[in-house]
């Protein structure tokens, strides 16, 4: 009968491990939801900047509608307001900022490999428990 006591216990305890590997499991997908987000508003972003990329190359003033967007892509890439002239300093900016996001995007989508295998691993394991229950209490 002790046997099957600590069977029942290491059953409640994958049981407990499975249900903290399940919330985990939920949350890197919503990690990886958010950043493939950011990622698709960075793509937004350089559309919109190779789309107007004229206006930053001139040095007529130009609407506020423009600067506000312009100063809201710098400061979403943490760059101070640069002149025209510096675009490809804005531009490699950007490509690097995509390039760090799908690198941390393909990370989190490594771990959350590794997180499924960790849950397979735990579900055969509590599989096999049940059954050893079940063979002793017949």
């Amino acid at each position: 009968m002790s046997s099957l006591l600590v069977i029942n216990r290491q059953i409640s305890a994958i049981e407990e491990t499975l249900y903290r590997l399940e919330l985990q499991l939920k949350a890197k997908r919503n990690d990886i939801e958010y950043l493939a987000l950011g990622l698709t508003h960075l793509y937004d972003y350089m559309e919109e900047y190779t789309q107007n990329k004229s206006y930053q190359s001139t040095s007529k003033p130009q609407s506020s509608i423009c600067k506000e967007k312009q100063a809201e892509i710098f400061k979403f890439l943490q760059l101070e307001e640069l002149p025209a002239t510096h675009s490809p300093i804005y531009n490699d900016k950007l490509v690097k900022t995509i390039r760090e996001l799908k690198e941390r995007i393909r990370e989190e989508k490594q771990n959350l490999v590794r997180l499924k295998k960790h849950i397979v691993t735990h579900e055969n394991e509590l599989h096999y428990l049940q059954f050893e229950r079940k063979r002793k209490l017949s």
